[in-house]
């Protein structure tokens, strides 16, 4: 077998999206014979037992064909040939579109409201984490049996897109933002680059080997793109002015 690569499942028929890692080779249908592989519906007819494979070529991934009905891969049809893909492109099969996804990680920095760092856990795509209550803070930590020991307020979860903050029973009394915004609906979808606050605790979404401009403006502390010589796009402060200072995470 080899590397092991996250992939996107999107379900358009039931609006359901699911990260699943697979290692190469698999294969895609509804009763694919491979250890590694995605299973998808078995009622759709149009879908083969063995619809596709994906494997690892000299030249980097290759989708192969195997089906009755065909694949359409990024708007070009596919049937019983291969085709080259990366994680640019999306595989159609029937209602399912299926993306390889690019493996860098995230980093949930955490820091207090005067930007002193608490903690950091990374997440890897498909991974789950819980916020546990501590005595005088919440935390981040991965899903495992010791975390669940901990008073479990909520859970986040990775797709290698977008991290997914879930908390339990939220009110007015812990105000929760996206970038300042006030988030009153649960689930709440936060990318990188976004500052996640709940209560007093501030949660910076970043990626793997990535700068960011923390802004020193004391009602804003957003993160912001190279260089210094702007504006915060957020409230308008100049970065280069004092307070302002550079996040960087390592590859």
């Amino acid at each position: 077998m080899g590397r092991t690569l996250h992939v996107e499942i999107y379900d358009r028929s039931r609006g359901t999206r699911t990260v699943q890692a697979c290692e190469l080779p698999f294969e895609i249908g509804k009763q694919p014979q491979s250890a590694s592989c995605i299973r998808l519906d078995p009622s759709y007819v149009t879908i083969s037992r063995v619809h596709g494979k994906v494997e690892e070529a000299e030249s980097g991934l290759i989708y192969i064909d195997s089906s009755s009905n065909g694949t359409t891969i990024s708007g070009t049809f596919v049937k019983g040939r291969n085709k080259a893909i990366s994680s640019a492109d999306i595989i159609i099969i029937e209602n399912y579109e299926i993306k390889i996804l690019e493996t860098k990680s995230a980093l949930i920095k955490q820091t207090g409201p005067t930007l002193q760092v608490r903690g950091e856990q990374e997440a890897e795509p498909g991974d789950a984490l819980v916020i546990v209550k501590t005595d005088d803070a919440l935390k981040v930590m991965l899903d495992t049996p010791e975390s669940n020991q901990h008073s479990v307020v909520g859970r986040i979860h990775f797709d290698g897109v977008a991290v997914t903050f879930d908390l339990y029973g939220h009110d007015a009394s812990m105000p929760i933002t996206v970038n300042k915004r006030l988030v009153s609906d649960m689930p709440l979808t936060a990318r990188m680059s976004d500052v996640v606050e709940i209560g007093g605790e501030r949660f910076e979404v970043l990626g793997r080997d990535q700068k960011k401009i923390v802004c020193g403006n004391p009602s804003c502390h957003l993160l912001n793109d190279l260089p210094f010589e702007g504006n915060c796009v957020w409230c308008g402060h100049y970065l280069a002015a004092s307070g302002s200072f550079t996040r960087v995470t390592l590859p």
